[in-house]
């Protein structure tokens, strides 16, 4: 879309802001004229419809959208016109770039499932995950909120959450900026817009300000940014100690660190915002050296005060550190059980062959009985001739004569496969040679 026209729409659009003031008429005529508008700015989104805007900030626009196979997601839109110079309108962009490689490596953060540039109109878009309903379990376009902590947080009455919601704000929350630290970089924007519920588990969104560790630039938002600036892992802990302190007490952030006052009375909720109250001053601290300095340390500490039958998730630096060693283990038993299964075959075969053997040494040795302690023979025709002498030999039906013909004519040709042959080849190791 030319810039131009975009310049129309948006005077167009700042005309209607004021003119709603307005009686019931011009309300209507707003109403409808609004919708004009919307209709008339929509961006073509290839293999997606846009459906409803759902928020709008000083870089661009967020949509729910349907895609071909009718699954819902958010599309960020930012435009070039809406940007405040072309240094913002790019920092979103390395934002994305830092971001989404490592977006579907861990659950904790928000995935991003397509980047699109449009240089000749002026717009960049990206497609995420859509936040769960605020109050309902389905999506429903017509009446669908997006379920980000601050609106979670404002749609409760007492406007703070359980000890235990606040728990499980706090450990999904470090665990994902425990991964981005662990891969050297940081969000510098942690506030509770930025956390939307994604199939009942709180995320980290908003991605168009992450960066390397060690960013110069000042951003952030007035009451969690830290006070030595954006741009550490620390002061990411910061940001998440005053969202701690917030959702826990319902205090404003200007009244950082007062207690509210049930925290003084003897219960269990009172002891429990106590061991919490201790983490969450040590993240908020104001002296960077005194707080975590990473998310896992942060993640450590909420772990504490776990009740004894909850398990603390694992970060991802302990997963994979748990994967290899668990492979490796698999690997080494696996190998075991076929080291035995092989000893056992070859255990086996022995065993048979030796059975095998002993029988028929045994049934040759009666038919023949032969003993080699009456003497050492020095031809093998005179130790025929012994046994068949001796009249015990008995084989193919012949006598005496003719077993020592039988026996000594098949040891000289080599032929072990006679009974005599293959004791004697056992008994002397001998397999080409004459015994003389």
């Amino acid at each position: 879309m030319p810039l131009v026209t975009l310049g129309v729409l948006r005077f167009f659009q700042l005309f209607l802001i004021i003119f709603k003031r307005g009686g019931f008429r011009r309300k209507i005529v707003y109403i409808i004229a609004v919708g004009l508008l919307q209709m008339s700015c929509s961006i073509n989104i290839p293999d997606y419809d846009l459906i409803k805007l759902i928020g709008e900030g000083g870089f661009g626009q967020i949509w729910m959208a349907r895609d071909a196979l009718g699954l819902y997601r958010a599309i960020k839109i930012i435009r070039y016109d809406k940007s405040k110079s072309l240094e913002s309108y790019e920092a979103e962009q390395n934002g994305i770039r830092h971001y989404a490689p490592y977006s579907r490596k861990y659950d904790g953060l928000i995935d991003i499932h397509h980047v699109g540039i449009r240089q000749d109109e002026g717009f960049y878009y990206y497609v995420m995950d859509l936040a769960d309903d605020l109050y309902r379990d389905e999506h429903l376009p017509e009446v669908y909120q997006p379920k980000s902590l601050r609106a979670y947080l404002d749609a409760s009455l007492s406007h703070r959450l359980s000890q235990d919601e606040v728990l499980q704000v706090g450990i999904e929350a470090a665990e994902a900026l425990g991964y981005l630290h662990s891969e050297n970089l940081v969000h510098r924007d942690v506030k509770p817009d930025n956390f939307i519920c994604v199939n009942g588990k709180w995320k980290l969104a908003d991605i168009g300000f992450v960066t390397a560790k060690g960013g110069k630039t000042y951003i952030g938002s007035l009451g969690y940014i830290a006070p030595e600036g954006p741009g550490n892992p620390s002061a990411d802990i910061h940001s998440l100690g005053k969202i701690l302190y917030e959702i826990l007490t319902g205090k404003d952030l200007c009244d950082f660190p007062e207690c509210p006052s049930w925290c003084f009375e003897s219960s269990e909720d009172a002891d429990l915002f106590k061991a919490l109250n201790k983490i969450i001053l040590k993240a908020a601290d104001p002296i960077s050296q005194n707080r975590h300095q990473s998310g896992n340390e942060l993640l450590n500490d909420l772990a504490s005060v776990l009740p004894m039958e909850s398990e603390l998730p694992h970060t991802p630096s302990e997963n994979l550190w748990r994967g290899r060693h668990v492979y490796a283990l698999l690997t080494l038993a696996m190998a075991l059980i076929v080291s035995l299964y092989l000893q056992r075959i070859d255990d086996a075969l022995t065993e048979a062959i030796d059975r095998g053997g002993e029988a028929r040494i045994f049934e040759r040795t009666r038919v023949t009985d032969f003993n080699f302690d009456s003497g050492n023979p020095d031809r093998l025709d005179d130790v025929a001739a012994n046994h068949g002498s001796k009249g015990d030999v008995q084989a193919n039906g012949a006598n005496g004569q003719d077993s020592e013909m039988y026996f000594g004519q098949n040891i000289r040709q080599g032929n072990y496969d006679q009974p005599l042959g293959k004791f004697l080849q056992m008994e002397f190791g001998s397999t080409n040679r004459e015994i003389r």
